[in-house]
């Protein structure tokens, strides 16, 4: 099978070979230019916000209920443009490339792209609007962007980034300059900020000097899963469209792949609760011992464009032709698309991830901590990895390199997760920041900081059970059956599908269509028989249901958990915080695992157990009430026990556990 190498180019290649200074003083020849560009400056652009007839409209909604002058009010939509506006400066992008070239030098081994996504890109440019939609794992995802596109000699482009990077002085400027305007990550109900936002971001699409960049899931994902998508951007682009301000916009999905997050100690620490540290200049530059650390390497994947005319084809855009065209009025039925459309981005993403034989490793180890020898573990990721490729996983599997060399090579790079002992044995590291520190887990103390390893381990396990969460929901639906129809099959997956609706994001709409593919790709490959009477696991299917199963078992006992604390704690009529809620169950898991009841720490995280309590809010288990110090969480315990009995009919829970709180030995076990 082709290697990485063979359709993806490694753009770091001619910056180990040729002079930095020259490639940032290049020349760019060929660069598309849209047929309809409209080439205004920063300062043109906002100056075309504050005389639009949407702004207008607001402020003079706004002066009449509050009784302010408009020019009062005009004055604030002024100081948050220029809050928000980028500057995008040519010269300072041109210094800047000599420096980010040595940056992604001295991190990564290789940056891979493929070259046939950005000839795509490159011949839409010219044709409409184009937005570009990478993943988001980590905060170089802002320059690595801008730095392939400098690279290939296409328009840079104006980055949606959070306000919270303003606080950098500094840094906040460069990305300023950069081509970053900043959007504050909540205004609800700001009318002022949302007719400001909406009117420069639409300027800037429908101008069209460059891409629009912005991540659909609205932040970093800390865990290696998707995130549920964000539809104000999504639906603030689509309205140029459906109003026929231009005639189409281009969406292209990136996948962006790390073999190793710059930001990994401080995710696991995020999901055990400890506050991320304020974006500063100086704490990036305390930051500056990565430098002496190996992130392996990243493949970025330019997926297929989509095209939102091809998307929104049965929507009749005449309508919007009754309706002033500065009122934002998208209907019900196109606000569905639009969602359909953020989750067609994500399903695009996710095909297109690449496994590192690190990730395939994660996944193995987390089955089986601290009891895997080298030559097993050697053996088990073989295996999976011959498996995976079967249902469309890509793998960076070097051809012609030795399995065990390519173990080796992925446990250098993550050395602070993993030891490996003279005599074979792979062990977890004890803690993040001390690989080798003593820690004592019979303390909860000590239960979190050792945990802090495992939350980084299950991070890069999550990007292979993110791409595969329906064959492990199919194969987990079998559970506690002996045999069953298809029928039955899929009425045990919707359940946890439901369940897991905050886990593993999909189109719901798709359920149905994902399920009979997934079992007829299962029954391809051998996994499963079906008749007309029945579906059933093969012989030959037995190790990977076990393995899909065996993968997605911890999520289902974190639920499970979940509901037992709730069970044995009543909630007040007035309702209790959910992130308070989240921590006590988080501080209850830690002191069972302190003494030795539990050993599956991945399941200490806070975005698992918030996951779990808002999936039970959607599936009407708790009820959720606004409240001035965040949302507020009541339910009954008749309720969530009718859930939890559910749950254990999927996986084995110790009979002596009615209550969070009753002692007993948790055991981990998928019913097969």
């Amino acid at each position: 099978m082709a290697g990485i190498q063979d359709n993806h180019e490694d753009i770091l290649d001619p910056r180990r070979k040729g002079s930095d200074i020259r490639f940032a003083l290049q020349t760019l020849r060929g660069v598309p230019e849209y047929k309809y560009i409209n080439q205004q400056t920063p300062k043109e652009v906002k100056e075309q916000v504050l005389k639009s007839q949407r702004l207008r409209h607001v402020i003079e909604q706004l002066s009449s209920e509050k009784g302010l002058e408009e020019d009062v009010i005009y004055k604030e939509a002024d100081a948050i443009l220029e809050e928000m506006g980028h500057n995008l400066n040519m010269t300072t992008l041109r210094s800047l490339a000599t420096i980010f070239a040595n940056i992604f030098r001295q991190l990564f081994r290789h940056i891979y792209v493929n070259q046939s996504g950005i000839q795509k890109m490159r011949a839409l440019m010219k044709e409409s609007p184009v937005v570009l939609l990478p993943t988001h794992r980590s905060y170089l995802d802002f320059l690595l962007m801008s730095y392939i596109l400098f690279h290939y000699h296409l328009p840079l482009p104006f980055i949606a980034a959070g306000a919270d990077f303003m606080q950098m002085k500094f840094v906040g400027e460069i990305l300023r300059r950069c081509g970053g305007f900043f959007i504050r990550r909540s205004f609800g109900s700001d009318r002022l900020y949302w007719a400001v936002f909406t009117e420069y971001v639409q300027i800037n699409l429908t101008n069209s000097e460059g891409p629009l960049e912005f991540f659909v899931e609205g932040t970093r994902s800390r865990t290696g899963k998707f995130l549920s998508p964000k539809l104000g951007l999504l639906s603030v682009v689509a309205e140029p469209f459906l109003k026929g301000a231009v005639p189409d916009v281009t969406l292209v999905p990136i996948s962006i792949s790390y073999e190793r997050i710059v930001e990994e100690k401080l995710h696991a620490q995020e999901m055990l609760g400890i506050p991320k540290p304020k974006e500063s200049t100086s704490g990036l530059l305390k930051a500056r011992s990565i430098f002496q650390e190996d992130f392996g390497s990243i493949v970025v994947h330019f997926c297929d464009p989509i095209s939102l005319r091809d998307q929104m084809k049965s929507i009749d855009r005449s309508r919007h032709n009754l309706i002033p065209r500065f009122i934002f009025s998208a209907t019900p039925e196109e606000q569905r698309l639009i969602g359909s459309v953020a989750q067609d981005v994500q399903q695009v993403q996710r095909d297109h991830m690449i496994m590192s034989p690190w990730v395939l490793c994660a996944a193995c180890l987390l089955q089986r901590p601290d009891s895997y020898t080298l030559r097993e573990l050697t053996s088990q990721v073989a295996w999976l990895k011959d498996m995976i490729r079967q249902y469309g996983i890509q793998v960076d599997w070097p051809v012609g390199t030795g399995a065990q060399d390519i173990i080796h090579s992925a446990f250098k790079i993550h050395h602070s997760l993993v030891k490996q002992h003279k005599d074979g044995e792979i062990t977890f590291s004890r803690s993040l920041h001390s690989p080798n520190a003593s820690v004592d887990t019979s303390t909860r103390e000590g239960v979190l900081t050792h945990a802090a390893v495992h939350m980084d381990i299950a991070m890069y396990r999550n990007y292979l059970a993110a791409s595969l969460a329906v064959q492990g929901l199919v194969s987990l639906s079998f559970c506690g059956l002996d045999k069953c129809s298809q029928d039955e099959l899929y009425e045990q997956y919707q359940f946890l599908v439901k369940l897991f609706t905050e886990e593993f994001t999909s189109n719901p709409s798709h359920s149905k269509q994902k399920f009979d593919r997934t079992v007829s790709l299962l029954v391809a490959c051998g996994a499963l028989d079906h008749d007309r009477e029945e579906v059933r696991v093969t012989a030959k299917g037995e190790r990977e249901i076990a393995f899909f199963t065996d993968m997605m078992s911890p999520f289902l006992l974190g639920y499970w958990l979940v509901c037992q604390y709730l069970m044995a704690h009543p909630s007040s009529p007035q309702g209790v915080p959910i992130k308070q809620t989240a921590k006590d169950i988080q501080m209850r898991i830690a002191t069972i695992i302190s003494q030795g009841k539990l050993h599956h720490y991945e399941i200490l995280s806070l975005n698992l157990l918030t996951n779990a309590l808002t999936a039970l809010t959607h599936m009407g288990i708790l009820v959720r009430e606004k409240s001035d110090n965040g949302p507020l969480i009541s339910w009954s315990a008749e309720s969530v026990s009718r859930v939890a009995d559910k749950i254990s009919e999927f996986i084995q829970v110790p009979t002596d556990m009615t209550s969070f709180s009753q002692p007993g030995e948790v055991a981990l076990t998928a019913k097969l």
